[in-house]
């Protein structure tokens, strides 16, 4: 293990420590570090990498040829889709219609089947993409006819505050939604990712229920 692992490794178990829950998938957003550094955080079990960037994205798939995973957990723009599909695990920022269309699109003429989050927005934000609650049940009952398109969950971030009070009700609020979906039955939706909870709430959103947390400047701090 050399110097700058010594680092990554570290403040990822740290991590693992504090949230005490093995069921927790740990994202390493590594959009502010050298494709080499994030490798190191792949060398810790459970720990996938994510990017904010489908530039930064296609650089560290080329980096690892394909045999990372990347999670694409910025705003995703329409004419953007086509060089992601067939390229992640999952989408985290799902928030319209139309980008489901494209999504359906690109990945029925790729003949793969593309995983997908909503993003929710709880807290009303102009800063923040995400649908409104009161439609996340619209938007998954209009993926019911996207035969390439999976809804696994629901992700959310959380208002610039330091009130964790209010933190933690957006959480609770969006792991409450995750609950009632997942009392019923949809085509094409099976709520298994629940994800919230960044470097500075994700002891929060952990003890609200989620089951990623994206994860960057604590991971990657102090590197040499």
């Amino acid at each position: 293990m050399d110097n700058k692992n010594n680092y990554v490794a570290r403040n990822i178990y740290k991590i693992k420590e504090q949230i005490n829950n093995e069921n927790i998938l740990i994202i390493a957003v590594s959009k502010t570090v050298s494709c080499e550094t994030a490798a190191l955080a792949l060398e810790v079990p459970k720990v996938e990498l994510g990017e904010n960037r489908v530039q930064e994205f296609l650089k560290k798939y080329e980096y690892f040829e394909g045999k990372a995973k990347i999670h694409l957990i910025g705003h995703l723009q329409k004419n953007k889709v086509k060089y992601i599909v067939g390229k992640t695990p999952l989408i985290h920022s799902v928030d319209s219609k139309e980008l489901l269309d494209e999504i359906q699109k690109r990945s029925y003429a790729q003949q793969v089947i593309t995983n997908v989050l909503i993003q929710v927005k709880i807290y009303d934000e102009e800063t923040k993409y995400g649908v409104d609650e009161k439609d996340v049940m619209d938007l998954i009952r209009y993926n019911e006819n996207n035969a390439n398109v999976r809804i696994k969950g629901l992700m959310t971030m959380a208002p610039l505050t330091d009130n964790e009070q209010i933190i933690s009700s957006v959480f609770k609020k969006l792991h409450d939604i995750y609950v009632d979906i997942s009392k019923n039955t949809f085509y094409n939706t099976d709520m298994v990712y629940l994800s919230m909870g960044m470097s500075n709430d994700f002891m929060l959103a952990a003890k609200e229920g989620a089951n990623v947390l994206r994860i960057g400047s604590a991971i990657f701090k102090d590197i040499p």
